[in-house]
């Protein structure tokens, strides 16, 4: 808008100096000045024209870098994923490890437990035979 209305202002001037000219020689005036017009209409154009190349090519690049952004941001959620991930199984794993070393050490003390608690059935049971016997040789010998 701002470059149509320079253009307008522009071919308005030019065609008012050339009023004051065109007395001396009205069509080749007319020629130069409509000829100044085109050229400054041709290089608002194509102003115009790299303008919107330039803001094209800025939006493409803006549009690159938003993807590039957006691809590296997935990666890098991905990798705290697997990492995550990686350090839950790790946890995990040891978390079993340590079960299964206390599962074997009350294993470990039950198995002790039933030896100690065998050991000192037999010993009882030797004591009571021992008495027996010695009751009875007792009773024997009284005889």
């Amino acid at each position: 808008m701002k470059r149509s209305t320079a253009v307008c202002a522009a071919i308005l001037v030019n065609l008012m100096f050339a009023a004051g000219v065109m007395a001396a020689d009205p069509l080749q005036k007319t020629d130069d000045v409509l000829n100044k017009s085109a050229a400054t209409v041709d290089k608002a154009a194509k102003k115009k024209a790299d303008a919107k190349a330039k803001a094209t090519d800025v939006k493409a690049k803006a549009g690159q870098k938003e993807a590039d952004v957006k691809a590296k941001a997935a990666q890098k959620e991905a990798d705290v994923k697997a990492k995550a991930a990686k350090k839950e199984a790790d946890v995990k794993e040891k978390a079993k490890a340590k079960t299964d070393a206390a599962k074997a050490k009350k294993q470990k003390v039950d198995s002790k437990v039933d030896a100690t608690k065998k050991k000192k059935d037999a010993v009882a049971k030797d004591a009571k035979d021992l008495k027996e016997g010695t009751m009875k040789d007792m009773q024997d010998m009284k005889k």
